[in-house]
């Protein structure tokens, strides 16, 4: 009797605890992630989950269902995903009135979890504030010297359309997939300028970073990638598309790593080749 007391005894007080952590954790969420005062109107947010579904039931594609948001709420809205609070301008007037007449307040950009873990907030794509003009203002002035000022954009382009066209002619008219080639097109010119050279289509190295990259893309948009966004720390130590995401841009930098030590190697600073030399002049 005492021992069947006991287990009755432990069980309930499981259930106690277990029922006070989730109470707790809701007002808690409740409290920390509530709507602020004058905070955009939106739809409401499930606690603990809020708005993670990038489709509906019914299969439509998560622009069309903001669309519907937009409609019912107005141009200004706001969507709670996780703890994350964002706020979604809809149609051209507001969204000129906030890219342009108010760019000073839209400037930066938001902490994406997902990229984050790797890149670190660098670059010009993902940084903000005062790193972000240095970084801005350092680009456009020696992509201008080696794109435009030496007219050497020009020649990359006509260069690289030769060798595309002589790509899709060894195709001999065949129905073929030209994903990938035209794909090597177009990073070639911009290797041109960053790397002072050119890949060939057959390069199994760079097709390789062209593959990764396309596949991080298309996975940084699955269910489980945007749970990553929602909830990081919970998900780095599940698997699922997130983790894959971050294994090919670790692969993607480690070929941008080697590059680097490629003109480190042969690095003068009095005669720069490319936008490394000049960055490495800076460093």
């Amino acid at each position: 009797k005492s021992l069947y007391s006991y287990f009755i005894l432990t069980w309930y007080g499981t259930e106690a605890v277990s029922s006070f952590h989730c109470v707790f954790k809701l007002i808690f969420d409740v409290v920390k992630n509530g709507r602020p005062p004058n905070f955009p109107p939106g739809p409401w947010a499930v606690p603990l989950v809020a708005d993670l579904m990038p489709l509906n039931p019914m299969g439509e594609c998560i622009y069309e269902r903001r669309s519907d948001v937009a409609k019912e709420y107005g141009p200004v809205f706001s969507v709670r995903k996780g703890s994350l609070k964002m706020v979604f301008i809809s149609g051209h007037k507001m969204v000129k009135e906030a890219l342009v007449n108010q760019l000073d307040s839209f400037v930066d950009r938001p902490i994406v979890p997902l990229f984050h873990v790797i890149f670190k907030g660098l670059g010009i794509a993902l940084s903000n504030g005062y790193l972000w003009k240095k970084q801005r203002k350092f680009a456009n002035t020696h992509l201008r010297y080696f794109g435009e000022g030496q007219k050497t954009l020009e020649k990359y382009i006509e260069v690289e359309s030769n060798f595309l066209c002589e790509a899709f002619k060894d195709e001999q008219g065949r129905p073929f997939n030209p994903h990938y080639t035209l794909t090597n097109a177009v990073s070639n010119i911009i290797s041109s300028v960053v790397f002072g050279h050119r890949f060939e289509y057959s390069d199994p190295s760079f097709r390789q970073v062209l593959e990764l990259d396309n596949e991080a893309v298309i996975l940084s948009g699955a269910l489980r990638s945007q749970l990553y966004d929602a909830f990081p720390g919970l998900m780095s130590y599940l698997p699922g598309p997130h983790q894959t995401v971050h294994a090919n841009y670790r692969k993607i930098v480690s070929f941008l790593e080697n590059e680097i030590e490629k003109h480190r190697e042969e690095w003068n600073p009095d005669d720069p080749r490319d936008f490394i030399d000049v960055y490495l002049s800076e460093m």
